[in-house]
């Protein structure tokens, strides 16, 4: 509801100056209901890392999670208000997993085996595909290539992170690949299930 609020007045206030046609309004309307439940989501992530004491690792689930979840796709909640739920509770989640890690001792093997497996696994089947939201082929190669650069910059810095003894960060890096891996297995699980 808050939402649809904010983003049909920053729809009308463009209209009002005349930057957009009035016959324009539903697809910026949607546009600016997207920029607010991400900007949303941002600020309560990073609101819940200063709090928790824990900012380094809500900023690195930003930075690890959105552009390459952006670029292959996965699971999609049913409504924004359960998007920015799901997303808060899979950084959580993840905060709380690479704290765990991290204070484990044998992790190191485990960790990178399953790194490994979460990259082959987005590399193979990114970008995912979607009935509801039906995409060109050259669409989807765009993407397939873009997450793939992603995945490849990603991997580097975590090796780097991890190599510059960064070690809760580059596990942080890591879990948040796990999450959007799973959420990719979750919507592809889903749209054979609907076949």
């Amino acid at each position: 509801m808050i939402l649809r609020i904010l983003a049909e007045r920053c729809t009308d206030t463009l209209i009002k100056h005349d930057a957009i046609q009035a016959a324009q309004r539903p697809v910026f309307r949607y546009g600016f209901e997207l920029f607010w439940s991400t900007f949303l989501c941002i600020v309560s992530i990073c609101v819940l890392g200063g709090v928790g004491g824990y900012m380094p690792l809500a900023i690195t689930f930003i930075l690890y999670f959105m552009p390459i979840r952006t670029a292959v796709g996965g699971y999609h909640a049913k409504s924004y208000g359960r998007c920015f739920l799901l997303t808060n509770i899979i950084s959580l989640v993840c905060v709380t997993s690479a704290g765990i890690l991290s204070n484990w001792g044998k992790a190191g093997i485990f960790v990178w085996t399953l790194y490994g497996l979460a990259v082959w696994y987005i590399w193979i089947n990114a970008p995912v595909k979607s009935r509801k939201n039906f995409q060109r082929e050259e669409t989807l190669l765009r993407r397939k290539r873009i997450g793939r650069k992603i995945v490849c910059m990603e991997s580097l810095s975590i090796a780097l992170l991890y190599m510059m003894n960064y070690k809760k960060i580059s596990y942080m890096a890591i879990v948040t690949s796990w999450a959007v891996a799973v959420m990719m297995f979750i919507c592809r699980k889903e749209e054979k299930g609907n076949d």
